[in-house]
């Protein structure tokens, strides 16, 4: 649900955690700007608002363990990385080797002022430690239909995606706190 749903993951966080909680959650943890948004019913809420900022400095706590266990940071690492996940765009023009160590979440959306099309994630070195942290905000866009990888903004975090990892492909993240492993992708027959 984290890569494909965000509609239904909320649904399910609201059964486990009420809005007011995660803001008050979000608050304790230095967010300023980052909140869901409540209804009538304290068991549901609109997903609410982020900053470019925010979102990166979430991540980069996620990348170095430090936002929740490690535990838990290698298990959202490890869906954000899954080589089947998101690929229209910082991944589009990558190996499957290469997507490994790229984290992402796409987000599209739209409202009275266009499209939106975002993209947040983390590439790891080849050692698997947080190298480089993104953040792509897109707002009040054209295309408002247009969902797929030829969406102008989805365009642009390819190129941006590709400009990005050939930067760190070889860079070695010595002073990182946290390191992370994705198992190697063994397809089966199904037999």
């Amino acid at each position: 649900m984290l890569l494909v749903s965000d509609n239904t993951a909320v649904r399910m966080c609201g059964r486990v955690v009420p809005a007011l909680e995660i803001n008050e959650i979000l608050a304790s943890l230095g967010f300023t700007h980052t909140r869901v948004e409540p209804v009538a019913n304290p068991n549901r809420f609109f997903l609410g608002v982020t900053t470019p900022r925010e979102t990166h400095d979430l991540l980069w706590r996620l990348a170095n363990k430090t936002i929740v266990t490690p535990r838990s940071a290698d298990f959202l690492l490890g869906i954000l990385r899954w080589i089947n996940g998101y690929h229209d765009g910082v991944r589009r023009n990558m190996s499957s080797a290469e997507r490994s160590r790229v984290a992402t979440k796409y987000g599209a959306d739209f409202d009275d002022l266009g499209a939106a099309r975002h993209e947040a994630g983390i590439m790891f070195d080849a050692a698997g430690a947080p190298t480089l942290t993104y953040a792509m905000f897109a707002d009040s866009l054209a295309d408002l239909d247009n969902y797929g990888a030829t969406h102008p903004a989805v365009q642009a975090h390819a190129a941006l995606g590709r400009v990005m990892f050939d930067t760190i492909a070889t860079t070695t993240n010595r002073t990182a706190k946290a390191r992370h492993s994705v198992d190697p992708f063994r397809p089966v027959s199904g037999g």
